[in-house]
């Protein structure tokens, strides 16, 4: 079915968004926020030498069994780590725990196991850390990449929170929180999602705080995209200065071949079809961009601050959006957290 009259400009908006993310892989110097020295950029190594990094760690993929979170479960399993995937479906989970037993170099030695939970709902959350703690694993490395966008359809979960945000954000502070335990010392926890983009650029702190807190439901994409991202960043920074001896590590992935713009409600599904063969076209395969992070994940550069931003694509380490940074605003946003956490558990 056609868009009417009445929706084309937030058709072509929600087209723009596109547009958008595909310019800030091709003019990085506009569209990303500065280069951060002190991070610096990371050294693509052999997988040999990822391997020797990885080997005999345990993995835990918090949105693994699809897209870039798959990506980066498949990566590791063959580089000799043990791995445990979350998703929604129980079925691709268990597909996931084949493939990656197939691509051990050592299955006997490595561990795959996959968990099928609500990641939509902070009680779905709470009772898959329930599970984790159960089975007593120490984890080396956390991977949240977990997300959707937003579904104009049912925008709200049960809970009552918006879905973008929900997954984005909630659901990453309702996880760690809860598994904090099980982190082996100098463990590291990487959260994929918009990290040092100025694209799509943040509505004002007042809008922002306004779309988190549910007291505005009506959008364009842009706005809670961006409002989820510089949120995620600064719960980084907070849980790092709260955390100590653990490394935070934001990214942004770039432009990734997965299902996501099929899948989401978020264009008109006459649209869908266009929009995701133009996206394969230009985008990184799930499996390149799992490397990549693998790359990121083991780096020294990203222990060289307790809380630090990637852009994916070229292993550059950058700043990210200031309000990340701000006392009031992390503090802000780490009180809503704490505050639907007790609210939904």
């Amino acid at each position: 079915r056609l868009p009417t009259n009445g929706n084309l400009i937030h058709v072509s908006r929600e087209i723009g968004t596109m547009s958008q993310w595909l310019a800030s892989i091709l003019f990085p110097g506009f569209t990303f926020f500065p280069l951060d020295a002190d991070v610096g950029n990371v050294e693509l190594t052999s997988d040999a030498v990822l391997t020797e990094s990885l080997r005999g760690k345990q993995v835990l993929v918090v949105g693994g069994t699809s897209g870039i979170g798959r990506g980066i479960a498949l990566f590791m399993a063959k580089c000799a780590a043990s791995v445990a995937v979350v998703g929604h479906s129980s079925s691709k989970g268990a597909a996931l725990v084949e493939q990656m037993t197939a691509a051990a170099p050592n299955p006997a030695a490595q561990n795959f196991k996959a968990y099928a939970a609500d990641l939509l709902t902070v009680r779905g959350c709470v009772e898959l850390a329930a599970r984790l703690r159960e089975s007593n694993t120490k984890f080396d490395y956390v991977v949240f990449t977990v997300g959707i966008w937003p579904d104009k359809e049912d925008p709200r979960t049960t809970d009552g929170i918006d879905k973008v945000l929900a997954l984005d954000l909630v659901a990453r502070f309702v996880v760690l929180h809860e598994i904090m335990p099980l982190l082996n010392r100098h463990a590291r926890v990487m959260s994929v999602l918009g990290s040092t983009s100025r694209i799509p650029p943040a509505p004002s702190v007042e809008t922002m705080k306004s779309l988190i807190a549910g007291e505005k439901e009506s959008y364009m994409t842009p706005e809670m995209l961006a409002s989820a991202g510089v949120a995620m960043d600064a719960w980084l920074q907070e849980a790092a200065s709260k955390s100590s001896g653990i490394n935070f590590i934001g990214t942004f992935p770039g432009i990734v071949a997965t299902d996501l713009v099929m899948t989401s409600n978020t264009f008109p599904r006459c649209l869908r079809p266009i929009l995701a063969a133009g996206q394969r076209l230009i985008a990184l395969s799930p499996e390149a961009c799992g490397r990549l992070h693998t790359q990121i994940l083991v780096s020294p550069n990203a222990g060289r601050r307790p809380a630090s931003y990637f852009a994916t694509p070229r292993l550059e380490g950058r700043m990210t959006n200031p309000l990340a940074y701000d006392q009031g605003f992390r503090q802000w946003v780490w009180s809503f957290l704490e505050d639907t956490l007790k609210k939904h558990k």
